[in-house]
């Protein structure tokens, strides 16, 4: 959104509803002119056909391979995301 509105993301909120037997997803976003920021490592793109958006039932355990990412333990959901920087 930078590059072609010249707009940058505050902020999102984010909700998953199941409808008729389908996963919708509703956001609310709130951006500023992205002139106003201030950048230090911009991403070029998000690789969209690795993104990964999983439902975490209770109980269960997520590990990530990075010692960077903490485990995060359901119930919840967790995405996956690649950015191209």
């Amino acid at each position: 959104m930078d590059e072609v509105e010249e707009k940058w993301l505050v902020d999102s909120a984010i909700k998953i509803q199941e409808h008729e037997k389908a996963l919708h997803l509703e956001a609310q976003v709130r951006w500023v002119r992205s002139d106003c920021i201030e950048k230090e490592v911009e991403i070029k793109a998000v690789t969209r056909q690795d993104l990964v958006v999983t439902e975490i039932d209770h109980g269960e355990t997520l590990y990530s391979p990075w010692k960077e990412v903490p485990t995060f333990e359901g119930p919840g959901w967790y995405s996956d995301v690649v950015f191209d920087i």
